[in-house]
């Protein structure tokens, strides 16, 4: 289950450092965006644009807006606080789609998809997100961190991209003296990592952070994982070093295990492993 808390958030517009000419730039792309989406869905539903984001669905405009103002923007201004440096250059598409039927219907409508995810997923090569309100805003967290880490690390292992976006599918946003701040709380596939646990059925730490997508059947197992591992850096107050330092030396640390060892003030990966286990056993008492 997906839960957004905005504690002390206002929605304010989501505030680029671009130049002039890329703003101007960025919102002529965007429109061309929505235009044609507009004689895509026809009758099925509205568009409305907030660069870099163009936000359609099977709802009214202003219900998007809405949704756009209360969902969207705090989680992605909060992202941006937290981890990502890059702006997006190329418009995003948000496809809100209010039930699952709607889902399924717009997905084969507009892109010829039969998703196999009941959620959402994202399109990378038309950097369109795609969520099933339906089942929640769970998504909507994860399918943006996917698409803004396309722009600010898109060289990032399986791990660290799954696990992240699981992380973002139930979070509090929150305002500090900082700025804002993504806490990512401990709910989403929780029962999953209850039962690996009970069955003593995690992966070694260094096959989940080096293994690349896993075959059907596996994926929930190691999306949990991947999240708790996420959670368990952000409860040490490393999550967001973590992020800069691994985008900075990955090209010398592809998986991000040096990077993580540094960060950890660990030699060994099984220190980590302990560290994480001992970690999710306190998690486990009731």
């Amino acid at each position: 289950m997906f839960l957004l808390s905005l504690v002390g958030c206002g929605t304010e517009a989501v505030h680029e450092l671009r130049s002039p000419q890329a703003v101007i730039e960025i919102e002529l792309q965007c429109e061309r965006v929505a235009d044609r989406l507009r004689l895509e869905l026809a009758d099925r539903g509205a568009v409305v644009v907030r660069p870099p984001f163009v936000v359609a669905g099977d709802r009214g405009a202003d219900e998007l807006v809405v949704q756009y103002q209360q969902t969207i923007e705090p989680v992605v201004r909060a992202m941006q606080k937290t981890y990502f440096t890059t702006t997006p250059d190329s418009p995003i598409t948000i496809l809100l789609c209010s039930q699952t039927t709607s889902y399924r219907i717009l997905a084969r409508h507009l892109f010829a998809d039969d998703p196999d995810s009941t959620w959402g997923y994202y399109k990378p090569g038309r950097r369109t997100i795609v969520v099933n309100l339906g089942r929640g805003t769970a998504g909507v967290g994860h399918e943006l961190t996917h698409a803004l880490m396309d722009f600010d690390f898109p060289t990032a292992p399986f791990w660290f991209r799954e696990g992240l976006a699981a992380l973002h599918e139930s979070v509090q946003v929150r305002e500090t003296e900082t700025g804002l701040w993504l806490e990512g709380l401990q709910e989403s596939r929780w029962k999953t990592m209850q039962s690996l646990l009970a069955d003593d059925n995690l992966s070694a730490l260094d096959v989940l952070l080096t293994r690349g997508k896993p075959r059907t059947g596996w994926a929930a197992r190691r999306y949990a994982q991947a999240r708790f591992f996420c959670l368990f850096l952000q409860r040490k107050q490393a999550l967001r070093t973590y992020y800069q330092s691994f985008r900075q030396d990955c090209s010398s640390d592809p998986q991000g295990i040096r990077t993580l060892l540094k960060v950890l003030g660990r030699q060994e990966l099984q220190e980590v492993e302990r560290d994480f286990r001992r970690w999710l056993d306190e998690l486990s008492i009731p």
